[in-house]
This record gives C-alpha cells, structure tokens and sequence, in this order.
C-alpha cells in the first residue's frame, strides 16, 4: 500500500516568465515531471484531471518515493498563477451561507417583499427565510464564463463600469470525474480536490430595470475578466480531512472582512453535485463555487478602490493576495475630468 505524503499542486512562473506545474511540500516546489517522470514539462493539474483516479494514484506514488523535496524551489520566491487553468465549467453556488443570506436580507432586501421593514424586521424575516430555505429548498447555482478565471496574485484591473466592487472569499471544489444524476451519498467520489476561490462581484450590475430584466444579470456582475481569483494551491480531496469544516478568512488592507467557516454552508458540497448533476453533466477539471460567508463589501456600505490589497485564504489551500488597480478608461476619464479640453483642442488651465 502506498503510503500517504500530504501535498499539494501549484503553477508557478519563474522571473523569465516560464510556468510549470509542481509538486508542493512544506513551501518547496518540484516541477511535476520532475517527481513523475512520465510526464512531461508541459503536463498541467488540468491534464491530470481527464484521467484523475489513474493519474492520481500514480502522482500519489511518485510523490512517496522522491526524496527531493528539500532542494524544490522555494515556492513564496516564484509567482503563483491558477493551478487549473482551463476548466470546461464554473459553476456558482448563491446565498449559500444562513449568516450571510441574513446579512444580505439587511443590506438589500428581497424586492418589493421586505419593502417598509426596519432592518430588524428584515434580520427576522431573513432567519426564517433561511429556515425554510433549508427545509425545503434546492441550491441555487448559476454558471461563470471561464474567461473570468485568474491568477492568486494577478492585480485586479477595477472594471469601468461599477463604483460598487466587492468581495467573496469561498471554497472551490474541483471535479475528478464525470458527473451526471449523481447522488448525494456518491457526490464526493467525484471531488479531485480543492482551492480557494474569491468570486469578485459588481454589486451595482447585479439588478437591472431595464424592460429586458428578468433576473440577476450575473453575466454583468461576475463575468469580467480577473473577476475569479484561483489559487494558489490545489489540495487533493484525500488530504483535506472535512471539508465542510473549514476556516475562510479576507481582509482588505489588514481589515479582517470575512471571517468564518464553510459549516454554515446552506447546501453542501455533496448536496450542490447531487443538484447540479441532476440537470447537468459535470466534467473532470470543472469547478464549483461553494458560496461565501458574511461580510461582504455591500453590507457595510464599503467597495473596492485603487491600491486596495485582498488577501482570501482557506485552511490548507494558501492565500491569495490581490492588488486593486484603476483601469486604462478610469484612469483617462478622471484626466479629462480634472483638465477638460476646450475648442480649439487646448485645455482649461487648472484653476
């Protein structure tokens, strides 16, 4: 029987710019070939995961044998990128979290529904919305476009269409295996393993009053690219002993935001696969968004600017540390704002 060596599975990109998968052991990173010399240079986690239990039990193996792990490069040295760089799918689990529902019943309501309620009132409408919702609802889950996928470290370029930026620290989980009509005992089976994940969203985009509107405009909200934060480490399922009991934490700026643990999931993992593959087909290399907890931006009052610093981490799945930046068309039209142009093509001075 192989024995078991926790570890984890990063993309790096070294100061010349070249990325590589690798094996993580106590901060250290082994190319993956490298340890598995079956593979090549090029192979990526998301090749691993068209074939995972084969090629995990292999990488599992490797792993166990190699005995160099303490000459890896030191992985806090090199830029950390997305550990699955093309999945197929990303599906999104919404209002996931009983505290954070209630947080958002406070902040924005439910419609025409809490209307005229004091935030007290709202708080004790929201807990029993969160009660029935647990005895009888289904998760609600909707679909991100995969162009919306970045690095753990990548700046965030502030899009120019929302003043309302916020956060969302969450657990993703990645697939191993096909999935479709599967059950909720089974659900697991088909988990490859996990990363941490901050669903960016624009929180002024997410309504819509135009006569077209016939929902949340998720597209509008959650679609931009740089909106999806991965990483930065990949843990196999084996090694994350329950993942319905772990610690989620982000900060802005030092600021702890959000603070707590994926036990206050509505729907978990098992139940969100059993629900999403009841109607779709699931496939290896695909990720879920699980939800995020209590403290987002909105419910504060407070969003995203230039020179913010997001960190999001999860246990045993890394930080991710985020810059906020203005974008190209912000940044051009604050100038214009401050020196308007004249005819004749000259500006106002400044006064």
């Amino acid at each position: 029987m192989t024995r078991s060596v926790p570890f984890s599975i990063g993309r790096f990109e070294t100061a010349d710019g070249a990325s590589f998968t690798a094996v993580v052991i106590d901060g250290r990173a082994v190319p993956l070939s490298t340890v598995m010399p079956s593979l090549t240079a090029n192979t990526t986690l998301d090749d691993l995961l068209e074939e995972w239990p084969e090629q995990w039990k292999s990488l599992k193996r490797s792993v166990a044998e190699y005995r160099g792990f303490e000459n890896g490069l030191r992985a806090a040295d090199l830029k950390a990128l997305s550990p699955i760089c093309r999945p197929r799918q990303i599906f999104c689990a919404g209002a996931n979290y009983g505290r954070h529902l209630v947080e958002m019943m406070v902040a924005v309501g439910l419609g025409q529904v809490t209307d005229g309620m004091s935030d007290e009132e709202k708080r004790t409408f929201g807990e029993e919305y969160l009660a029935r919702q647990r005895r009888e609802a289904d998760p609600y889950v909707f679909m991100a476009p995969v162009t919306a996928l970045a690095g753990p470290q990548d700046d965030f370029v502030l899009p120019e269409f929302s003043e309302k930026m916020d956060w969302e620290v969450e657990l993703g989980v990645v697939l191993g295996a096909p999935a479709y009509r599967v059950k909720r005992d089974e659900a697991l089976k088909v988990v490859a393993g996990y990363v941490v994940v901050n669903d960016l969203t624009a929180r002024d985009k997410v309504k819509r009053s135009d006569p077209g509107a016939i929902g949340p405009d998720w597209i509008a909200a959650k679609g931009g690219p740089g909106f999806l934060p991965v990483g930065p480490l990949f843990a196999p399922a084996e090694f994350v002993r329950n993942p319905h009991d772990l610690s989620l934490k982000l900060s802005v700026n030092g600021q702890v935001m959000q603070d707590d643990r994926t036990s206050d999931m509505t729907f978990g993992i098992d139940r969100q696969i059993e629900h999403i593959s009841t109607y779709a087909k699931m496939l290896p290399g695909d990720l879920l968004c699980t939800g995020s907890p209590a403290g987002n931006g909105i419910a504060r009052g407070v969003f995203l600017k230039s020179g913010d610093v997001i960190e999001a981490e999860v246990d045993g799945l890394g930080r991710q540390t985020i810059r906020c930046v203005e974008s190209t068309q912000k940044m051009e039209a604050s100038a214009k704002r401050k020196h308007p142009e004249v005819p004749g093509g000259r500006r106002h001075p400044r006064s």
